[in-house]
């Protein structure tokens, strides 16, 4: 029986331990992966500090050429890796005032998956390990699916 998989990505190394954990022990041939990325928006300054009263659209620019580069990066990592692998696959990118959590809800509601793959912090900064464990929390707790989080041993 083959599967079609979510698997939450960014770019952290805990995405890329999730990542690799899905293959070394999941995977199945057969099985469909729908890749899921879900930044948050870029912070995008609404005048500029050093002319004022100009419209910084230089920084702007620049903000969001940043952003698009680390969205191609991270799409094309995991891409590349699924193509050499011969798996089937989507990407989907899902930008949005929503939460990561419900974003990632919607895309395996959307795609009907059969289970979601995700990271989860366990040590390091207190702010970012409850973020990433918040959406991981926020999934397991609210989604209708299996949910499988990985976390990256210390």
């Amino acid at each position: 029986m083959s599967l079609k998989v979510l698997l939450a990505v960014e770019g952290s190394d805990i995405s890329e331990y999730a990542f690799e954990y899905y293959f070394k022990y999941i995977h199945k041939e057969g099985n469909t992966v729908v890749l899921v990325h879900c930044p948050n928006p870029p912070k995008i300054p609404t005048f500029s500090r050093t002319n004022l009263g100009q419209y910084p659209s230089d920084k702007i620019m620049e903000i969001m050429k940043e952003y698009n580069e680390k969205i191609q990066k991270i799409e094309s990592q995991y891409t590349t890796t699924l193509q050499q692998k011969r798996v089937p696959f989507l990407f989907k990118l899902l930008d949005g005032d929503d939460s990561v959590a419900h974003r990632v809800i919607k895309i395996a509601t959307d795609e009907k998956v059969d289970l979601i793959a995700m990271g989860s912090k366990s040590g390091g900064g207190i702010l970012k390990r409850s973020m990433l464990r918040n959406v991981s929390d926020h999934v397991t707790h609210h989604s209708h699916f299996p949910v499988l989080v990985v976390q990256k041993p210390a």
